[in-house]
């Protein structure tokens, strides 16, 4: 497959093929840059010999930047439907904004990458369940310190024992 990603004057090539001259045996046919305007598609129709005795006409291969969408694609797929999917492909490209609407997150290109990243990259298991950040501010309002806390917080341990100078227990019990 032939890499576009540095030629982004289309989302993605076809190569049409008449349908009726390939089943004699030849193969007509031309690659066709999406989007493509209508006009444009109809010279390639008779370029290619679609008219009233081949009127039919298939997908033989495709070359796109992303095998994603390479994969999803057929040989009979809507021209209308493949020239406006090449549209909002072209105005994505071209959208300034588009990255800050997203979240994109690198190298995760399976269901197993993304669980694989969602668990042990952006959280962690505790006793009581998983916890990871929401995007949320987070305010410190405990730092650890045990001075810190107010005083109308503080417990304080009962005072079972307390030493005093030149008394036993038992002095400190009557």
């Amino acid at each position: 497959m032939q890499d576009l990603s540095n030629s982004r004057d289309c989302a993605f090539e076809t190569f049409i093929t008449n349908l009726g001259k390939y089943n004699k045996g030849y193969l007509v046919g031309e690659w066709v840059k999406f989007p493509i305007t209508n006009e444009e598609m109809q010279e390639v129709f008779k370029r290619i010999g679609i008219n009233r005795r081949y009127e039919e006409w298939f997908i033989t291969d495709y070359e796109c930047p992303d095998a994603h969408i390479y994969d999803l694609l057929g040989e009979y797929e809507s021209l209308s439907e493949l020239n406006y999917l090449a549209g909002k492909i072209m105005e994505l490209d071209k959208s300034e904004d588009f990255m800050d609407c997203v979240d994109y997150l690198s190298g995760v290109t399976s269901d197993y990458g993304l669980g694989y990243y969602w668990i042990e990259e952006s959280g962690v298991f505790t006793d009581s369940g998983y916890v990871r950040s929401n995007g949320g501010r987070f305010v410190d309002i405990y730092d650890g310190n045990i001075k810190n806390i107010p005083k109308e917080y503080r417990i304080q341990s009962p005072n079972l024992y307390v030493r005093t100078l030149g008394k036993t227990e038992k002095d400190i019990e009557r």
